[in-house]
């Protein structure tokens, strides 16, 4: 893709390189994601690596979130939700907090929208 005459749209561009090889495939078999070339001027080389870069990590992201929340319901429950946040967290050295009780939040005075209460189990 070139993108001489628009460096600045370098993460865009790598985002939407990303978020594009996007397929739900648990169940099949898959290959690897096709590499994408991005074209700048020399004299945009620095700032358009820095924006791949973000693009590429903002779409793996997206990504991420697309394929926990594509699993069938018989295998996503709050649970196993919790324990990708956590593997997640440890991949990337982040701090994960949960509620230990239905509707409490964490102290750090961040609230975060729990898209399940983790006060109900799952269902078996």
């Amino acid at each position: 893709m070139d993108l001489r005459a628009y460096a600045r749209w370098t993460g865009a561009a790598a985002e939407g390189a990303v978020l594009g090889q996007y397929r739900f495939e648990d169940f099949k078999k898959t290959e690897g994601m096709e590499s994408v070339r991005l074209i700048v001027a020399e004299k945009d080389l620095a700032q358009a690596r820095k924006g791949a870069r973000r693009g590429e990590i903002a779409g793996a992201a997206t990504n991420l979130a697309r394929q926990v929340g594509s699993q069938p319901g018989n295998l996503l429950y709050p649970e196993t939700l919790a324990a990708e946040c956590r593997r997640v967290a440890r991949r990337e050295k982040l701090k994960v907090v949960f509620p230990r009780k239905s509707g409490q939040v964490p102290r750090s005075g961040m609230v975060v929208s729990l898209g399940m209460d983790l006060g109900f189990g799952s269902i078996g």
